[in-house]
């Protein structure tokens, strides 16, 4: 190689014997081994170093890529820090670059980022014992769910296996003197008979019991009841009045004394009593 040199950077397509096709910038180019100088394999960018007459050749220029000349290329590449003594140099003489690449590796944390990584630990902390916190409310929630749907459950187990449930039925009541006993009818047509039991000895002495209803076979309603008890009260009383005026009738009557001299007159004799 002779002349001015300069740089480029390009991807490596392939290599053969004597030439190299590489892709710039979406322009692809075939370069003489003999002329240039680089460091890389197939599918890998690469920084290639070639004379300035065979970059011109290519058409490079025409294409709208500009040189990179020495100078250049040291200025982007990253700076090293000097060497204390010969001895400390972190390459040889024959070091070449390859690539750039991110790597990861362990650093010493300086104040500013310790103290923000404190305050992301604190604050991680807090949002921890919030959520602990709903969690615990939401725990509690869903186990009164669970236990009011366990007692639903149950309840509804006792029902499916009995066959039976306690209802509250509107209901008209019925003294049967026939059969001695109270006697529930449901108040809505129907009226099937919902409940039925023997009538204690208090019941059975009740008033007499009032008649049914001969076009709908009820009872009548609460405004007869009421009279034909107004009635039965006023028939009791008169009765009472009536055995007291003879008692004091018969308390007040007093027996005459007959004289001697009228014992032996009848009653057709007209004669004055002495």
């Amino acid at each position: 190689m002779s002349g001015e040199m300069t740089f480029i950077k390009a991807t490596i397509l392939k290599i053969t014997d004597e030439a190299m096709l590489v892709d710039c910038c979406g322009v692809e180019e075939w370069l003489p081994l003999s002329q240039i100088d680089f460091i890389g394999i197939e599918g890998e960018i690469t920084t290639i170093e070639l004379p300035e007459w065979l970059y011109d050749q290519k058409g490079f220029i025409k294409h709208g890529f500009e040189k990179e000349t020495e100078t250049q290329k040291q200025a982007t590449e990253p700076l090293e820090e000097a060497p204390e003594t010969t001895e400390a140099k972190p390459f040889k003489h024959d070091a070449h670059f390859l690539r750039s690449e991110t790597i990861t590796v362990t650093q010493d944390l300086n104040d500013t980022e310790k103290l923000e990584y404190g305050q992301e630990m604190a604050e991680a902390l807090s949002n921890i014992s919030r959520l602990e916190s709903e969690l615990d409310g939401i725990r509690k929630q869903f186990k009164r769910q669970i236990e009011g749907h366990e007692t639903n459950a149950k309840s509804a187990s006792r029902l499916y296996l009995t066959g039976k449930e306690e209802r509250e039925i509107f209901c008209d009541l019925v003294a049967d003197f026939n059969t001695n006993e109270m006697v529930w009818t449901d108040a809505n047509p129907p009226h099937d008979i919902v409940k039925r039991r023997p009538m204690t000895d208090e019941e059975k002495c009740m008033q007499i019991p009032l008649p049914l209803n001969k076009k709908t076979n009820t009872p009548p309603p609460p405004q007869e009841i009421l009279a034909i008890t107004a009635v039965s009260e006023s028939e009791e009383a008169k009765t009472d009045n009536d055995e007291n005026n003879e008692e004091v009738h018969d308390a007040d009557f007093t027996e005459i004394p007959m004289n001697d001299d009228l014992a032996g007159q009848s009653p057709d004799d007209d004669q004055p009593i002495q």
